[in-house]
């Protein structure tokens, strides 16, 4: 899991559907937009909260380690290994990803754009990569980690998270990060599970079992 130095570089790693409001200043914080942006540039969706120059990262995995894998990201992507090829840039905000972005201040109110429009589906699926993974909720209400589901790749066997952690797909736990340090909501057997995701707000699961697992985010 990741943090950052004074240079805004990285290192090795409440229920507001109008915009996040609890940003951190002076550090990154983990949001998600609950909504198709339009337009969905992440200057459009976000540079215009936080202002220029726009400090956005997103972990793109290449496997289970923490260092397997590096950032697309602006203002330029980042590798923290230096060993694996480089990321890319981050061409749109996409609902149902999440997102370190740099806050410079207090006041910031994350928005969507005017054009943008709520997701209606009734399942969302997020095709995840096999490591860690950064996701938010696609909706404007919060989601219990307990109603999503788990499906295998061909798509012929699916669980709850909790029996996918059971059956060794995934991390027995969710992660956020408050800018300053990462905590960590039990989601398993012997702990139970009462993770809710909230609209605004981005989160780090860790897949152990290889590439194409999908989680469905049912519409709540």
């Amino acid at each position: 899991l990741k943090s950052e130095d004074e240079n805004h570089q990285l290192s090795p790693i409440s229920n507001v559907t109008f915009g996040l409001t609890a940003m951190s200043p002076n550090v990154y914080n983990m949001v998600s937009v609950p909504k198709t942006p339009s337009p969905d540039t992440p200057q459009a969706v976000l540079g215009d909260d936080v202002g220029s120059p726009l400090y956005l990262y997103e972990w793109d995995s290449r496997g289970v380690g923490q260092d397997l894998g590096c950032y697309n990201g602006l203002p330029a992507p980042y590798n923290p290994s230096g060993v694996l090829p480089n990321c890319g840039a981050i061409s749109a905000v996409a609902p149902g990803n999440a997102y370190l972005l740099w806050s410079p201040r207090l006041d910031i109110v994350l928005d969507a754009p005017q054009g943008s429009s709520d997701v209606v589906s009734a399942n969302f699926v997020l095709t995840l990569q096999e490591g860690w993974n950064m996701l938010g909720t696609p909706y404007g209400k919060e989601v219990p980690l307990t109603a999503m589901t788990l499906q295998s790749p061909d798509g012929t066997v699916t669980k709850t998270f909790q029996e996918a952690v059971r059956d060794g797909w995934m991390e027995g736990a969710i992660y956020t990060f408050n800018g300053v340090n990462y905590t960590d909501e039990p989601c398993n057997d012997s702990l139970g599970c009462s993770v809710v995701l909230q609209p605004w707000k981005g989160y780090w699961i860790l897949v152990k079992v290889g590439e194409g697992y999908q989680l469905v985010i049912p519409r709540p």
